[in-house]
Order: structure tokens, then sequence, then C-alpha cells
């Protein structure tokens, strides 16, 4: 009997102090999302937007969008921290078989908004805090079917992939003032935002 004792002695040890207790985590809450991180995105619900193929197909996308409030933590051993914040969600459906258009904006930091597009299989990450030089270039000014607009972002797809069919979006042109101006596909063809 004692020799089972002094057996269990050391495993009973190892479990109390295996694993350290974690502390109550502090629990951040950023807020509603403003009306400025909004303004990021210039898409509104049922809103329909038209882009032109470089083969004169016209596509018509419509946005639906919506808001969630969020949870995250930065957990390893212990959660120390629990940050409350919205994510918006602006989707632009396609009235023909192609790839959705998904645009993220989200507040998890006080110091920036978070604002993403994933279009077809790629990713983009577009700057809200000044440019982020690693995937976005500022150009002064571009001409979209005959209309010049300032202040744009050629964004390049930071993680996108290839699908089977091995053609992709290579690079968006993105303002906050009309969203994507125009969409490179990697065989060269593209889509521009239309008026007709």
């Amino acid at each position: 009997m004692k020799r089972h004792i002094l057996w269990l002695l050391p495993m009973i040890t190892l479990l109390l102090t295996g694993c350290p207790r974690c502390g109550d985590p502090e629990e951040l809450y950023m807020g509603p999302l403003p009306d400025e991180a909004l303004g990021y995105v210039p898409y509104h619900n049922g809103e329909t937007v038209r882009f032109l193929h470089s083969r004169n197909m016209s596509v018509t996308f419509t946005a639906w969008r919506a808001t969630w409030p969020q949870e995250s933590s930065l957990c390893g051993e212990c959660c120390d921290k629990i940050i409350h914040y919205e994510t918006n969600i602006t989707q632009l459906v396609p009235d023909y078989p192609l790839f959705d258009i998904r645009l993220e904006i989200a507040n998890p930091d006080e110091s920036l908004y978070w604002l993403t597009a994933t279009v077809g299989g790629s990713s983009f990450r577009i700057p809200t805090n000044g440019p982020d030089t690693s995937t976005a270039t500022r150009v002064d000014s571009i001409q979209v079917d005959s209309t010049w607009f300032h202040d744009v972002y050629l964004l390049q797809g930071s993680w996108g992939t290839p699908g089977e069919e091995a053609v992709y979006v290579d690079s968006i042109w993105y303002n906050y003032t009309e969203g994507i101006l125009k969409i490179i596909m990697s065989n060269e063809e593209y889509y521009t935002l239309t008026r007709e």
C-alpha cells in the first residue's frame, strides 16, 4: 500500500504544478465601427456596380452589406486579452457565374482599421492608415472608362493562389470613393468599372 501511495505522490504533484493557473483575461472593447471606417468601403446594400471585361462583356454585381460583433484573443497557455470589435462585410455578387468580391473592414486595434478584399482566389490588403508599401502603390490618378480617378491604390495580391484553371486575379486598382476601379487577371485580361 505504501508503495502505491509513493508512486501516486509524484503523479499528483505533476498534475497540480504542471499547468499554470490562468488569471482572468483583460477584456478590451473597441466599440462599434465608426462612420469614418465604413467610408473606406463605398458600396451600399442593393447598389449595383458594373464592370466591363476587356473583351466587351458587361457583368453587373449587386452589393450586400452587414456588420457583426467579433471577439478575438491571443491565446497560448493563457488568454491574457480578449478583444471585442466589429467587422463589416460587403459582398458583391455577380449576375454571371464569375467570382464574388468580398470586402471586410474591422477595428480590432485602436491605431488603424483592418481592410481586406478577396477577389476570386486572391486577397488584398487595402491601406487605411497611410500607404502600406509592401502591398500597395499609391497612384496620383488614372483614367478608367473615360473618367479620371484620383488617390488610387494599385494593390498586388498578397497571398492569392491560382485555381485549377490557372487564371486568377493578379492585381486591383482601388480608391475610397468608388471602390474597385479595375481588376487585372493573370492572363492579362481585365475588368474595368463602367458607367454604361
